[in-house]
């Protein structure tokens, strides 16, 4: 798992067993989760992901997941359910029955794009059997699941935030543990690792996932009942993060024409579970620029902190009037 230990835990045994070490179950989560038979318990280990459907109801599948230097990975078609579901809302959990603990894992599960990270994860994949390979910003294989739908397949990275580990061996045992937040240097936050850094970070990431045409990043970090408003028509409050999503597929579609997105000013207040920002952009082609080289995109952003982790619940994007 990205590098983040318990802050809290709980016992759940309701008949005496002691609590479970943190130090058994993460070398559980460390270890290889291979897919063979009679390498699991029982019998073979398969991982099984929930995730949200836009309705609220739930979607579970199994996926394969890779363990490399404590992380999980798992790919996916861009086309699948679990896919489109995690584009929108990247909390989901993963649970997967092992000797010495069945285990639940809820955190995000968000899309890798780096290129040196793909790399080394599609070369362990590589390693345990499965011949994938980089194809721009996902994997590629001569096969793949049943399930998995057409190549190219994207890569999912699993963020943590609470394991449950329930004991199916002497001396059993129940115990939930509440996961620290990524450290600030996993999420590339600034080096002070203050709220404000964090917040600055995501904003830049969300900024560059925009330009990208990034429709998993741009969402990311945003709340279910994000609320917005944007530019252009309809001109009233865009509630949700459906209709937040929706948003988005025009924008990049005149941006691939030649637009530029980018930060000029960023400022940021942060309190101990609120917070706000405000930005001047860049936003337009370059002949908009010609003509008014000092026209800016303003955006103002609220956010809130959930189980440590800082989302966006509203933007507002607006430029000057003419």
């Amino acid at each position: 798992m990205p590098i983040s230990e318990p802050t809290a835990e709980r016992n759940l045994d309701g008949y005496g067993a002691p609590t479970i070490e943190w130090a058994r179950v993460r070398a559980v989560l460390d270890a290889e989760l291979t897919q063979a038979p009679d390498t699991g318990g029982p019998g073979r280990h398969t991982p099984w992901l929930a995730t949200s459907n836009p309705d609220g109801s739930p979607h579970v599948v199994p996926v394969g997941v890779l363990s490399l230097d404590g992380t999980w990975y798992f790919s996916s078609g861009p086309a699948t359910r679990k896919s489109r579901n995690l584009a929108r809302d990247p909390r989901c959990a993963i649970s997967v029955a092992t000797d010495p603990f069945d285990l639940v894992v809820e955190g995000r599960a968000e899309r890798v794009s780096d290129a040196a990270e793909l790399q080394t994860v599609a070369e362990a994949f590589a390693a345990q059997g499965w011949p994938a390979s980089v194809a721009g910003d996902a994997l590629t294989a001569d096969f793949s699941a049943p399930s998995a739908g057409p190549p190219p397949w994207h890569v999912y990275r699993v963020t943590p935030s609470r394991v449950f580990a329930l004991g199916t061996a002497e001396p059993y045992g129940a115990t939930r543990f509440d996961l620290a937040p990524p450290r600030v240097a996993d999420t590339e936050a600034d080096a002070d690792g203050t709220d404000e850094a964090q917040i600055r970070t995501l904003i830049e990431r969300w900024t560059q996932a925009v330009h990208a045409g990034d429709l998993g990043g741009v969402l990311a970090d945003h709340a279910t009942d994000v609320v917005m408003f944007d530019v252009p028509r309809p001109n009233d409050v865009i509630r949700g993060v459906d209709a937040y999503r929706a948003t988005w597929p025009p924008f990049f579609e005149w941006q691939r024409q030649g637009a530029v997105f980018e930060i000029v000013e960023l400022e940021v207040t942060a309190g101990d579970d609120v917070a706000f920002a405000h930005a001047l952009l860049r936003c337009g082609m370059p002949t908009d620029f010609e003509k008014d080289p000092d026209n800016r995109l303003r955006l103002s952003f609220g956010l809130r902190k959930e189980r440590g982790r800082w989302m966006v619940m509203h933007e507002h994007h607006s430029f000057p009037s003419p």
